[in-house]
């Protein structure tokens, strides 16, 4: 629930990755709570913030630029929310780049709901974005925009959602909801025409070790 321990410990398991110059970026999901994570991290913090309250970022490479996405809406509550101040910023950043491939990255999941209540069923638990829908009707028009990288599911898994926008569902680094879900971290390879995710199991006998998902780009 991002006590400062917790991002007192990380800084500690990064601190090799930074001495050996490697960049570190990090998104926010609803296990974080942004004061603490900055006391922590403070030279992570802009000076001046381009959505007030959220953590996110552009981060350029020769084959496509990232966007990194704030999903956090309430410390320690399962729904999470871009809001439109960060969406609105999204689609301007996407309008700079139209000729570029963009790859999204935030840490919930689309969540379709419905509004209506059908009687003898049960409404729909809202546990990944809220703003789904805002969301899409941002970035699925955008041809530029090609995958959304996400997690908070703990389910390692990919998909294509509306108008070819490709999703991939990170694995967990440790806990796992079900037991035979692999746990692990992805090697992300970017070529000009698409992306390929190749799962780096934590055990290497898990059947799901090694495999590679490969995109086109839409």
């Amino acid at each position: 629930d991002g006590q400062p321990g917790d991002y007192g410990t990380l800084a500690q398991l990064l601190k090799p990755l930074a001495d050996a110059g490697l960049p570190i970026h990090m998104t926010l999901g609803n296990h974080d709570d942004r004061g603490p994570f900055f006391e922590a991290f403070a030279s992570r913090r802009p000076e001046t913030e381009p959505v007030e309250g959220k953590h996110i970022g552009v981060i350029e490479t020769p084959l496509a630029s990232w966007i990194l996405l704030d999903s956090l809406r309430f410390v320690n509550k399962v729904e999470g929310e871009f809001g439109a101040a960060q969406l609105e910023w999204l689609a301007k950043i996407l309008d700079q780049r139209r000729e570029k491939p963009v790859i999204l990255v935030g840490h919930h999941y689309p969540q379709v709901f419905r509004e209506d209540v059908i009687p003898g069923d049960e409404k729909i638990k809202i546990s990944g974005l809220v703003d789904t829908k805002a969301f899409e009707e941002v970035v699925a028009p955008r041809k530029q925009a090609k995958i959304y990288i996400y997690g908070h599911s703990h389910d390692w898994k990919t998909e294509t959602g509306p108008e070819g926008l490709h999703h991939a569902n990170l694995p967990p680094t440790a806990y796992v909801f079900k037991p035979e879900r692999p746990n692990g971290w992805v090697r992300a390879t970017v070529t000009p025409g698409g992306m390929k995710l190749e799962l780096r199991a934590l055990d290497p006998k898990h059947p799901e070790h090694g495999q590679v998902k490969e995109f086109a780009w839409r």
